[in-house]
């Protein structure tokens, strides 16, 4: 979902984008704009051309680059090809050129500031080198020799020159005069990068200054630089780190103790908390501080950078209460106070002050629950959700751990979230806050069992109240100022839905908790076998939740009474259920079950209300009965498929479905294929091609393949392809396999419809291949000679169409071939040649 900010952004590049535009066609006749990729919603309702746009022109190649702001494109191709063109047609002023002046005068300006650096970058070499070159000054010649050694790493700047330097000190400390130590000192004192890192290893193996050597580790570490060797000196030598200097080092120490991840690069950086956590251990209220004060910040990366230590800082001890207080405060109103102008890294950042507080919350359930329920009450809609997705986020973080067999220790933490998020569950009408709750319960994990079988009242009890909720949602009227609104449907519609499917996830959590503890399980079936008269729609939950219970003997004979008991039953929405219920389940279970569910199922199938013998339908695409019922059940599909094809009307998806499912049922009988093939196809003939295409529906159309009449059916599903600008790699794979009668028989409508192949390359060499295969030269010459001729002549294409030229040279070749026309073979065979030596001259310029 695109966020205001992202939106914003969106605008105002399309508006700058618009009037580059402008610039580009006043520019020149023969320039246009052209558009990588599809037309997104807000370039719709804008009209700005927003996304990736190049710029280009016949009498060019075509464009290195398409890019998000149109100038940058339109300058790399200016470069390229505008600059000392003479068939340039200038229209009006003010033109590209304006963008080029601009770009020029920043460069300009670049090349200016890039030559004062550089005097000043020698200046500063100068003056050292004569520094040095006073400490040459009657030298020994192993100093003197070490002195260049420096010479060489501010010359050079490489690895191998301070590793000279550090083995030296290593080796030969005495090389080291006390001259040379305060110049080290001074180097590092100075900030002289190039130097730095190399200084602080010698001094730290030379110098008994340890007081002025951490001072100059901890200057470093304030500086972001040297972390590695300022880290260790910090580490080795804690006690004289002073606290003054404690606050402005906080900052690099958590970029070295937890970096950012790079986003292209999914594996964890390295972290190196260590120094981090001893300066905690040591100055536990300044390092408190700095972190409270990075975590206050506007800057996103100072706020993350906090968020990230957190959980290295404070482990298995309670976080500080002012940094907790902090983070919730932060997280609540992030969009707020920080300034960010992507949505995006206000999310991530969202999420590190989440994970800070999950961290938190194991540390302390209770203290960090009531702070963040007071939270919750004061917040805005948007906190609110930030708040929950904290819980959301406890219950779904560790997956590895419960993917795994590991136990979890503490579960606590667990506990208490989930008797929040089911709190929030039955109250809020936050739709943000509910879509964080069905994230948490999403996916249920094994570990959590014991947590859910000490609250399964509670949750279901929640089911109820969400149950009731949904219903009140659904007995609600649109406003008769919105009745004709349909953006306020669709908003009713998503929040039924919404609400059906976070009671769907409940119940879930439930019945997966029973499956695998016997207590729940014992609880579960009582509720469900119990006399209460739940509402239809409720009990209609119920029986779509049992799969995951029915994975063992006992329990499914535990719950078949009620199974059995909804597939008979009077309500319709429940019976619709039962069905679901068994699609859920694998072949093999199903096959299982007593033979009286097999025979009140196919009752589902003789059904006469719609949606129950619909259900029933889809449960056969997923599961399978004994095949003893085979018979009977293609007789019923049979019934409801001449049903639905005297009047289609909405269901025409579902009786695609139906002809799907008999054509895997009675493909392999030859006499019933053949009786009911022509039907099936002249029912899909009727059909809308996007209704067959919707779903992959490749296996039935296989089957079909030599049935009479599939060509046609063919035919038009690539004809629907074409004008949806859709290709379709399936149908071009029916069409290879034609037999060549069928393609005999639609050879000139084939013909026809590649009229307009330009840009569908694939489907017309298959359409070549196809005709030449079935011996209709004639079609094949027709449809590969409208392939190159649709084709224009300018330079973009001339590869193309030089391409197009072969492939019809080539079918004529075989045409003439096969009519045993040999000169005119030989002939076509020469042309070709040439061609294909143009195609490599012309390749190779480029």
């Amino acid at each position: 979902m695109v966020g205001n900010r992202d939106y914003q952004r969106a605008v105002e590049d399309g508006r700058r984008n618009q009037e580059v535009k402008v610039l580009i066609q006043n520019w020149c006749g023969h320039a246009r704009i052209e558009k990588f990729g599809g037309t997104g919603m807000i370039e719709k309702i804008t009209g700005f051309p927003i996304g990736n746009h190049s710029m280009g022109c016949d009498h060019a190649p075509p464009a290195r680059m398409a890019t998000r702001l149109l100038e940058d494109a339109a300058l790399d191709f200016y470069d390229h090809n505008c600059v000392g063109c003479k068939l340039r047609h200038p229209l009006r002023l003010p033109n590209l050129v304006q963008v080029v002046l601009e770009r020029d005068r920043k460069k300009a300006e670049w090349e200016a500031d890039k030559t004062r650096t550089e005097k000043a970058l020698n200046d500063a070499f100068d003056s050292r080198q004569r520094i040095r070159d006073g400490l040459r000054l009657d030298a020994t010649a192993p100093v003197a020799a070490l002195i260049e050694d420096i010479q060489l790493l501010d010359q050079k700047r490489t690895q191998d020159a301070a590793e000279k330097i550090l083995a030296t000190a290593s080796l030969a400390p005495e090389v080291f005069t006390g001259a040379l130590v305060e110049h080290l000192f001074n180097l590092v004192e100075a900030s002289e990068t190039w130097a730095s890192d190399t200084a602080l290893r010698c001094l730290s193996l030379l110098s008994a200054d340890y007081e002025r050597l951490v001072a100059c580790a901890m200057h470093r570490i304030s500086s972001g630089s040297d972390l590695a060797i300022a880290g260790e000196i910090l580490v080795s030598h804690l006690n004289l780190v002073k606290e003054e200097q404690v606050g402005a080092a906080v900052k690099s120490l958590c970029f070295y103790a937890a970096p950012p991840r790079n986003q292209f690069d999914f594996s964890e950086p390295e972290r190196h908390p260590e120094p981090l956590q001893a300066l905690a251990v040591m100055f536990a209220k300044p390092v408190e501080k700095a972190l409270d004060t990075l975590i206050g910040s506007r800057v996103a990366k100072d706020v993350s950078v906090a968020a990230r230590v957190m959980h290295l800082l404070y482990v298995d001890v309670t976080f500080p209460v002012g940094l907790v207080r902090g983070l919730a405060a932060k997280l609540v109103r992030i969009d707020t106070l920080l300034d960010s102008d992507r949505d995006s890294e206000i999310d991530g950042i969202a999420l590190d002050l989440s994970r800070a507080l999950v961290s938190a919350f194991h540390a302390d359930d209770q203290q960090v629950d009531t702070l963040l329920a007071n939270y919750y009450t004061s917040a805005s809609s948007i906190g609110e959700a930030r708040i929950a997705g904290v819980y959301s986020d406890l219950l779904r973080l560790p997956q590895s751990r419960f993917d795994s067999e590991e136990p979890i220790l503490n579960l606590k933490p667990y506990g208490t979230a989930l008797r929040r998020i089911l709190q929030w569950a039955s109250v809020s009408q936050n739709t943000e806050v509910l879509k964080e709750v069905h994230e948490a319960l999403r996916h249920f994990p094994d570990q959590l069992a014991p947590v859910v079988t000490e609250q399964i009242e509670f949750l279901l009890g929640t089911a109820a109240l969400v149950d009731q909720a949904l219903q009140n949602l659904m007995d609600s009227k649109i406003a008769p100022e919105d009745a004709d609104n349909f953006l306020a449907h669709l908003e009713r519609d998503s929040k039924i839905q919404q609400v059906a499917g976070l009671r769907a996830a409940i119940l879930e959590w439930v019945s997966s908790a029973a499956a695998v503890n016997s207590i729940a399980a014992d609880n579960f079936i009582s509720f469900i076998n119990s006399d209460v008269p739940w509402p239809e729609q409720f009990r209609s939950a119920l029986v779509k939740a049992l799969p995951p219970l029915m994975k063992t003997g006992a329990s499914v004979n535990a719950v078949l009474p009620y199974l059995y008991g909804a597939l008979v039953g009077e309500s319709a929405l429940v019976r619709m259920a039962g069905a679901r219920a068994l699609q859920e389940l694998r072949s093999s279970r199903v096959k299982d079950l007593p033979s009286l569910v097999h025979d009140a199922f196919l009752l589902l199938l003789a059904d006469p209300i719609k949606g129950v013998h619909q259900s029933a339908v889809n449960t056969l695409t997923r599961i399978s009965l004994p095949e003893e019922y085979g018979r009977q059940i293609n007789l019923r599909l049979l019934n409801i498929f001449e049903a639905y094809s005297q009047s289609i009307g909405e269901d025409a998806e579902f009786l695609v479905t139906c002809v799907d499912l008999l054509v895997s049922r009675l493909h392999k009988d030859v006499s019933a294929l053949a009786k009911w093939g022509p039907i099936f196809i002249a029912v899909l003939l009727n059909l809308d091609a996007a209704t067959v295409l919707r779903r992959s529906h490749l296996w039935m159309l296989k089957r079909l393949i030599h049935v009479e009449g599939f060509p046609d059916l063919l035919l038009r599903l690539l004809q629907y392809a074409r004008e949806v600008e859709h290709h379709d790699e399936e149908l071009v794979t029916l069409l290879r396999e034609l037999p060549e009668s069928g393609v005999q028989l639609i050879q000139d409508k084939l013909a026809n419809f590649c009229q307009d192949l330009a840009f569908g390359r694939v489907l017309g060499a298959a359409c070549i291949e196809v005709l030449t295969a079935a011996d209709a030269w004639d079609a094949a010459v027709e449809v590969a000679n409208q392939s190159h001729q649709s084709l224009g002549d300018s330079i973009q294409m001339k590869v193309r169409k030089q391409y197009a030229e072969l492939t019809l040279l080539a079918t004529k070749l075989e045409q003439h071939l096969a009519k045993g026309a040999v000169p005119e073979a030989l002939e076509c065979s020469d042309k070709w040649h040439r061609v294909l030596r143009g195609i490599q001259k012309s390749r190779g310029n480029q």
